[in-house]
């Protein structure tokens, strides 16, 4: 199946939210150059992406392209960038977690949509549990219920790997099980995961599962960017897509993520629909 290519999110940031209360200090680093250009002229900033033809950066300018055959000479150097406010759950993006651990002996309450409920609370430095509720169906006497153990591990600097399940279903009507298995490359402020998962659906194993591809970015002291991506294959080798895109608002202890879901099946009718979702940690 194919579909159009549409963009993945377009937003202004209106404002961005800090806490008074006591944080631990976050850290990424980030790679600075300095541009010695040709007709004289020198720039210098962080190093955004470079190829054989051009080198981008950005600096209190905005963002600019270099042309590489006029550069003279580029020096580059790493940099500590310091937030007073840390990703308070680095481990999940809007849905989908990363590899990287809950915190041991922490809770972890999420709201989505005002009616799915849940909670997850790191065991240990590499496991956690977590489960949850929609409360309409619960109002109505089928109540849908989500059970979500997870271990995440470091492997190495910056690369994590992680496994884990989603249990869901409704007592006595149907029950399916997502199995999943994330690799996590970056920081906790910044990084992309890839991820599959299998499905078993009222105990039959689904054809057809899911890769996902996610990342988060922290461009502020108070705001990360989003990304999450799902592809699945259908009969005849056709492959169906739909991801979220957003801002996460940052806290010490909690957080607002808010992003567009985008279904390319129903584009022409909905262009996008809003997710919106609030986590508080303690």
């Amino acid at each position: 199946m194919s579909f159009r290519i549409i963009p993945l999110f377009t937003f202004i940031v209106l404002f961005f939210f800090s806490s008074n209360t006591f944080s631990q200090e976050a850290t990424d680093t980030v790679k600075k150059v300095k541009i010695s250009m040709k007709n004289g002229e020198d720039f210098s900033g962080v190093l955004i992406s470079q190829d054989k033809g051009t080198i981008r950066i950005r600096n209190e300018n905005g963002e600019m392209n270099l042309i590489i055959e006029n550069v003279k000479s580029i020096e580059y150097e790493s940099a500590t960038v310091n937030y007073s406010v840390s990703n308070p759950n680095s481990s999940r993006y809007f849905f989908s977690h990363t590899a990287i651990p809950y915190e041991k002996n922490k809770f972890y309450y999420q709201n989505t949509f005002v009616f799915l409920n849940t909670l997850d609370y790191g065991l240990t430095k590499n496991l956690s549990i977590g489960g949850g509720f929609e409360f309409i169906s619960t109002v109505v006497g089928y109540p849908i219920f989500l059970i979500s153990p997870k271990a995440g591990f470091k492997i190495k600097n910056k690369f994590h790997l992680g496994t884990g399940a989603f249990f869901v279903g409704i007592p006595g009507e149907f029950f399916s099980s997502f199995i999943y298995g994330t690799a996590t490359y970056g920081t906790r402020e910044s990084n992309v995961s890839l991820g599959a998962t299998g499905c078993i659906i009222n105990n039959e194993l689904y054809d057809y599962g899911f890769i996902m591809f996610g990342g988060m970015h922290r461009i502020s002291n108070g705001v990360s960017l989003l990304s999450e991506n799902y592809y699945t294959p259908y009969i005849d080798n056709k492959t169906g897509y739909f991801g979220i895109h957003g801002i996460r608002l940052l806290s010490s202890t909690s957080h607002f993520d808010f992003g567009v879901l985008i279904i390319p099946v129903i584009v022409d009718f909905i262009p996008a629909l809003p997710y919106i979702s609030f986590v508080r940690v303690f």
